[in-house]
């Protein structure tokens, strides 16, 4: 097993906490509005970026030290003025002590998702070589078509409410503007449409690979093993060891990326506090 491969679950959450922190303040910074706010607490990190969006909740807390009843006093104060539920990142490496007391809160699990990588070192698995169709084409975008990127996710996703499309569109324009991320465009080679869409985000030699998605009438023909490639391409160019994904627990997307290489580490999970707890 590589070195890299070793990475253990707190690196890799403390590194994806590290970039949320990054994230949101692009996000505040560009948009005031959605009252967005993070602090570090114990061990990790609250990020609320506001009702409606994508981050709302404790990352790598309670790995490396334990949590105590007045960090969650603190954490349950800001999220209850952020106007979101109290959610948990929890992790197999999760000390025990703070299940036991989100338990005693009435905290219960809301999601599991997948957490898989892929040392990018010589000799290792890669999602290389040609994709499905040789008329796919992927490159990162320029500045000038953030809303060609916005479009095709939105389409992607099916945000077809002002609200959700909204949401998309804010943190899509907070990646763009946060350091160490990349918005990446599938398209045809022959007539230029788009059919997908990515987001890399590179930060301590880890290549995080999300914001996936391809237009409807595009599926089946190759666009997300192209859409990976080229951004492990990308990575293992800057100089990362690692990739990194997740993806809902059992899902196909999760199925997709194991088929492309990645090895399944753990599974995440989020925990929220029962509503009137």
């Amino acid at each position: 097993m590589s070195e890299a491969s070793q990475v253990s679950a707190a690196q890799l959450e403390g590194t994806w906490a590290r970039h949320a922190v990054a994230h949101a303040e692009a996000l505040r910074s560009l948009d005031p509005s959605w009252g967005t706010t993070w602090f570090a607490l114990a061990d990790g990190w609250v990020v609320l970026q506001g009702p409606g969006l994508y981050v709302n909740r404790a990352l790598a807390m309670g790995l490396v030290a334990e949590v105590t009843p007045t960090d969650l006093d603190v954490f349950e104060a800001a999220a209850a003025r952020a106007g979101v539920p109290p959610t948990i990142d929890v992790v197999p490496a999760t000390h025990s002590t703070l299940i036991d007391l989100l338990l005693s809160r009435s905290y219960e699990p809301t999601g599991s998702y997948g957490v898989m990588t892929m040392s990018l070192t010589a000799g290792e698995p890669s999602a290389d070589g040609p994709s499905a169709d040789e008329a796919i084409e992927v490159r990162p975008i320029t500045p000038d078509e953030l809303g060609w990127w916005q479009q095709s996710c939105a389409d992607g996703w099916g945000h077809d409410t002002p609200e959700r499309r909204r949401a998309s569109d804010s943190y899509a324009a907070a990646a763009a503007a946060t350091a160490g991320e990349t918005l990446l465009i599938a398209f045809d080679a022959f007539d230029g449409r788009p059919l997908g869409v990515a987001s890399l985000a590179e930060r301590d030699g880890v290549a995080t690979l999300g914001g996936m998605s391809t237009l409807p009438a595009e599926r089946g023909r190759g666009v997300q093993r192209a859409l990976v490639a080229e951004r492990l391409r990308l990575a293992l160019t800057d100089g990362c060891d690692l990739a990194v994904c997740s993806a809902v627990s059992g899902g196909a997307s999760e199925r997709n990326v194991l088929r492309l290489g990645f090895v399944h580490r753990y599974v995440k999970s989020t925990w929220t506090r029962s509503t009137g707890s």
